[in-house]
């Protein structure tokens, strides 16, 4: 029986296997490298958004680009952080970028956009309560009141009714009511 010939074939094999992982740990590196320099300053956040998105281009790696959309948030990028990802699909996503791309589509006033990336947070991570929370909203502002009302008494259902819930229930309630109502109700609160 001849060892060396099996022998030979794993050496090789595991030589070749060798260079993705450490091409993956170097892509890593370099990210969080590029994530810590971020913080240093806006400057410095400019720089890493360049770099990962060079770094995004080349390697098509989900966690880059979950750091990109993020350093684009964190900058007011709504648009280029929707850009990131503007063929990427909602199941592809991680949770924190489906809720920095809701974010930033509500923010953009793309609100279907907005409740499709919610949906999905929903769905995939269901214990999040940033999907109900601002699917809500983006139903307030779509004029969707029953909708709202629906999504605030799920969220209320499922995770209690916390400071959250209550504010996305008096903007659904100040968006119901007319400017008279809402003078009505300010002038009653200022002269408590």
């Amino acid at each position: 029986m001849n060892i060396t010939r099996p022998l030979s074939l794993l050496v090789a094999t595991a030589s070749m296997s060798v260079p993705v992982v450490s091409y993956a740990q170097n892509i890593d590196a370099e990210r969080e490298h590029w994530v810590v320099h971020s913080r240093a300053s806006e400057a410095q956040r400019i720089e890493a958004v360049d770099a990962l998105q060079q770094l995004y281009r080349e390697t098509n790696n989900p966690a880059v680009r979950a750091d990109l959309i993020a350093l684009l948030m964190r900058g007011g990028q709504r648009e280029e952080a929707l850009a990131v990802c503007a063929d990427c699909m909602p199941s592809e996503l991680a949770a924190d970028e489906l809720e920095n791309l809701a974010k930033a589509a509500r923010d953009s006033k793309k609100f279907d956009q907005a409740a499709e990336f919610y949906r999905a947070l929903q769905t995939r991570f269901p214990d999040q309560k940033i999907g109900l929370l601002g699917s809500a909203l983006v139903a307030v502002d779509q004029g969707q009141q029953q909708q709202a009302a629906a999504d605030i008494e799920a969220y209320r259902s499922r995770f209690g009714d916390d400071g959250d819930i209550q504010s996305a229930a008096e903007y659904l309630n100040s968006q119901a009511q007319s400017q008279t109502e809402q003078l009505s109700i300010l002038g009653k609160r200022m002269s408590a």
